[in-house]
């Protein structure tokens, strides 16, 4: 939930107001600083957040004030690979939908009647909490998404790290003794 319900400051933080939002399309085109692309890092665990970029289309979908938010977003990530702890160069690139209604009555009716005319989702939207969506939140919550939670640089196998040195030269009895034994298995 891309809201401001988190009590932690949002690193990218792009508010839009839901009234904002008229006839046609607002399009946004979102860029992290270098201190963001700092922070997010930090936050998502990532050695390094090199860039991120975004646009944002939001555009009305009722009367009710319903929101739709199409995304397509890019970044350059560097993350450990888990095998060797080298760096691995990543580039994302997404796009989504969300759909958002008023944090009211209408937005459980909605949900109670699993319909809002003009939107083709199984997920129920999002609630505009005070008329806004933080639009860069929504952002990095995409991207923490779509990071590889245990990334692997192409050809790093786990049986060289199993057979390196350190484990042919550990003490028979030592620390080490139950992974060579599981090493002399495979």
């Amino acid at each position: 939930m891309a809201t401001a319900e988190r009590n932690a400051p949002v690193e990218f933080s792009r508010i839009v107001e839901a009234e904002r939002i008229t006839a046609g399309e607002l399009r946004l085109d979102l860029a992290a600083s270098p201190a963001e692309c700092r922070q997010l890092a930090r936050r998502f665990g990532l050695q390094a957040l090199e860039a991120l970029r975004a646009t944002a289309i939001l555009s009305r979908v009722d009367d009710a004030g319903t929101v739709r938010l199409r995304l397509h977003w890019q970044a350059d990530i560097v993350q450990d690979c888990v095998v060797t702890l080298e760096p691995i160069a990543t580039h994302l690139d997404s796009s989504s939908e969300l759909i958002y209604a008023p944090d009211n009555g209408a937005l459980a009716h909605a949900i109670e009647r699993e319909i809002i005319v003009g939107i083709d989702s199984d997920d129920p939207p999002e609630p505009l909490i005070d008329g806004k969506i933080d639009v860069g939140e929504v952002v990095a919550e995409q991207l923490a998404l779509n990071v590889e939670a245990y990334p692997r640089k192409p050809g790093a196998e786990l049986s060289a790290v199993w057979s390196g040195p350190a484990l042919a030269d550990a003490p028979a009895g030592g620390a080490f003794a139950a992974l060579r034994r599981l090493a002399d298995r495979s």
